[in-house]
C-alpha cells in the first residue's frame, strides 16, 4: 500500500508538472504568434520585403539618363544641366569622382543625391527656375539611395516639408527619408513612420489632381481610399476587396487637355467628373468603384459594385507610342467589355501595371 501511494504521488506530481508545461508552450505560442503578426507588418518597410517585391528600385546615376532636350554632366565638382535654351551649374560638390543619382519629380524639375563614399550631397531644382542651386551635405552615414519603382506625376514617397521621392538607406540598414528638422535638412526619420502605400491608381497621369483623386492598395492587397487609410473598399455583399489587378477611367465633360494646369479645388468646383476603379478581385471578378464630385468633397467611403456574374478570362492593355489608350475586358463567357480613351475620357493604369 506504501508503494502505491508513492507511486500515485509521484505521478500526480508528473500530472501537474506537464499541465504546467502544457500552459507555458500554449502561452508561448500565442505570445510567438502575436509577435509574428506584429512583426509581418513593420516587416513591409524593411529594404529586403521592399526590394525583392518590386515596391523600390535602386536609383538611377546620371551616366544612364537619356533625354534628346535635357542633359547632365559631371565637370570639375560641379553638375551642369543642359537644356535647349538654360545652362545651369549647380555647385558645392566636394570631388569629381563621387556617384551623383537624379530623380524626376515634375514638369522641368529633378532632384539628384551625390555620394561619395557614405557622404550624402543633395540637391534639387527646376530647368526653368532663374535661381541658382547648390548641393548641400545631409548626412554622413548614407549607404544606398533608391526610388519607387513605379510613381504618377505629383506623388511622392514623402512631400511634408519637402518633396523628394529619394529612399536613403544607412549603414545601419534603416530606411529613411530626407526632411527638415530646425530648418536643417537631413536624413531623420525611418520610412515605417510615414507608412507610404507603393501601389494606387489616381485619376491623372499628368495632372496634379493625381494626389487628390486615389485609391491605394495596402501590402495585404486591400484597397483603400487616399483620404480614408484605416476602412478598406468593401463589395456589394459587405466583404473586403482583396486587388489582383486595378485601373482608373477618368471622365470629364470638358477636353482632359483643358485641365492640366488647374489645381484641385478649382477644378473640383467647375467641373463634372465620374472617377471610375475596375478591380479584378482575387477570385477573377470584376468591380467597379465609382467617385463624382460630391463622393469626393464629402470623403465618402463608397463600396464596390459587380460588374458581372461571369468571371473575367483576363484584362487586355492596348498600348500606342507606349500610353495605354483602350482596355479590354474578357470574360469567360459573354461579351467583352471595351473601354477607349477619348477628349473626355482618361485611361489610367495601377503602378501594378506600370512595374510589369
Amino acid at each position: 500500500m506504501k508503494n502505491n501511494s508513492k507511486f500515485i504521488e509521484r505521478l500526480l506530481i508528473l500530472i501537474v508538472i506537464i499541465v504546467f508545461i502544457s500552459l507555458g508552450f500554449i502561452t508561448y505560442q500565442r505570445y510567438k504568434n502575436n509577435n509574428d503578426d506584429e512583426q509581418i507588418i513593420n516587416n513591409y518597410y524593411n529594404l529586403e520585403f521592399l526590394f525583392n517585391n518590386g515596391y523600390v528600385r535602386l536609383a538611377n546615376t546620371i551616366d544612364s539618363f537619356n533625354n534628346d532636350e535635357v542633359s547632365f554632366t559631371l565637370n570639375d565638382n560641379t553638375l551642369v544641366i543642359e537644356s535647349e535654351d538654360t545652362e545651369k551649374v549647380i555647385s558645392g560638390l566636394p570631388n569629381n569622382n563621387l556617384k551623383i543619382y537624379y530623380n524626376y519629380l515634375k514638369d522641368d524639375c529633378y532632384e539628384f543625391a551625390g555620394l561619395d563614399s557614405n557622404e550624402l550631397y543633395y540637391a534639387n531644382f527646376c530647368i526653368s527656375d532663374k535661381d541658382s542651386s547648390s548641393f548641400e551635405r545631409i548626412s554622413t552615414n548614407v549607404k544606398e539611395i533608391y526610388v519607387p519603382s513605379a510613381f504618377k506625376d505629383s506623388v511622392y514617397v514623402t512631400s511634408n516639408n519637402i518633396i523628394s521621392n529619394f529612399i536613403i538607406v544607412n549603414t545601419l540598414n534603416e530606411i529613411k527619408y530626407i526632411s527638415y528638422k530646425e530648418g536643417v535638412l537631413g536624413i531623420y526619420d525611418n520610412l515605417e513612420e510615414v507608412m507610404p502605400y507603393f501601389d494606387y491608381v489616381c485619376a491623372s497621369d499628368n495632372l496634379s489632381i493625381c494626389n487628390d483623386i486615389m485609391v491605394y492598395s495596402t501590402f495585404d492587397k486591400h484597397l483603400v481610399f487616399n483620404y480614408n487609410l484605416d476602412d478598406v473598399i468593401k463589395n456589394d455583399i459587405g466583404e473586403d476587396l482583396i486587388v489582383q489587378d486595378f485601373f482608373g477611367v477618368f471622365e470629364t465633360n470638358v477636353n482632359i487637355k483643358d485641365l492640366e494646369n488647374m489645381n484641385f479645388n478649382e477644378f473640383n468646383k467647375k467641373y463634372e467628373y465620374l472617377f471610375t476603379v475596375y478591380v479584378l478581385d482575387k477570385n477573377n471578378n470584376l468591380y467597379t468603384i465609382q467617385m463624382n464630385n460630391n463622393a469626393i468633397s464629402n470623403k465618402a467611403l463608397v463600396n464596390a459594385i459587380s460588374v458581372s456574374s461571369e468571371t473575367v478570362r483576363n484584362i487586355e492593355y492596348k498600348k500606342d507610342d507606349n500610353n495605354v489608350t483602350s482596355v479590354v475586358i474578357n470574360f469567360v463567357n459573354g461579351e467583352p467589355i471595351e473601354i477607349v480613351e477619348s477628349d473626355t475620357l482618361d485611361i489610367i493604369t495601377s503602378t501594378l501595371y506600370d512595374r510589369k
